[in-house]
């Protein structure tokens, strides 16, 4: 396992014609682990309750996803009281040999002004090359942004 996750994001965002934009560089870093931390480059739009978006690896400690591709697609509704449920649908498309996976993500979300935003996530991920790992997995993810 890669133990936990710590994600560096910096980006643009904003909106033009009722369609909202965002383009970012992401690092993903794994802290326990020696080979897997990774940069995307990624874009979205959304327009109403749905966004959809790409992003690219373009350089990681295992040469092999470099050039590995995401695309997803969200949507997400208040529910009550300031939460939001959303949930995504992405795949890869891997430009090393190899099948890809798809990602399935329901979230319940809530914001908590000077504090950031606080999710309770469901993930499960349907992979051709471990089809014996595709459990699904709960976390609470913390977000802040500045």
């Amino acid at each position: 396992t890669v133990g936990y996750e710590t994600d560096l994001y910096g980006g643009i965002s904003g909106e033009m014609n009722g369609v909202g934009y965002d383009a970012g560089v992401i690092f993903y870093t794994y802290p326990t682990s020696q080979d897997g931390n990774f940069t995307e480059i990624a874009v979205s739009a959304s327009m109403g309750m749905v966004t959809v978006g790409l992003a690219s690896v373009v350089a990681a400690d295992d040469d092999t996803l470099e050039g590995d591709l995401y695309y997803y697609i969200s949507a997400g509704v208040d529910v009550m009281d300031g939460m939001t449920l959303s949930g995504t649908i992405g795949s890869t498309d891997p430009d090393a040999a190899g099948d890809g996976y798809t990602h399935v993500n329901l979230s319940l979300g809530k914001g908590m002004g000077d504090l950031g935003d606080f999710s309770l996530n469901l993930d499960t991920i349907d992979d051709a090359l471990n089809p014996n790992d595709d459990d699904a997995t709960v976390s609470v993810a913390w977000s802040k942004g500045f």
